[in-house]
């Protein structure tokens, strides 16, 4: 039994442009996530760094399992541009702000499935102290 040549080019084809599509669009990952842990002083303001290699979904920031948007001298992307879903919380407070946060990312195709969560990170914000 012989194979045909032309099924046995187009499979071998096929294969290495998938190879090469995969290699050259990656999966998107992170490169730096938030802390798991960072103290601020109550009033400062705060980055919670996370930067995210190939991306192509959207960003998203939970604090205490709950979806943050972004409110204008509060919640603000840092840079908003490309890989960066850095956050900056603005006059950080111990009533809104302290907390476990959460970066994530969604998928950039249904198909692929490569959404991120990174770990949760906790924000301590200190109290003014009394003399």
């Amino acid at each position: 039994m012989t194979l045909d040549r032309s099924i046995v080019r187009s499979s071998i084809l096929l294969f290495v442009a998938c190879t090469w599509c995969n290699s050259v669009v990656g999966e998107q990952q992170f490169i730096e996530k938030p802390p798991l842990y960072q103290e601020v002083s109550s009033g400062d303001d705060v980055q919670l760094r996370c930067t995210v290699q190939d991306k192509r979904g959207q960003c998203i920031w939970q604090k205490d399992r709950r979806p943050v948007g972004m409110h204008p001298e509060k919640y603000e992307w840092a840079s908003g541009r490309g890989s960066d879903c850095t956050l900056l919380i603005r006059r950080a407070s111990l009533q809104f702000d302290d907390g476990l946060w959460e970066c994530q990312v969604t998928s950039s195709d249904f198909n692929r499935q490569d959404a991120l969560s990174s770990e949760q990170s906790r924000l301590l914000i200190r109290g003014e102290t009394l003399l």
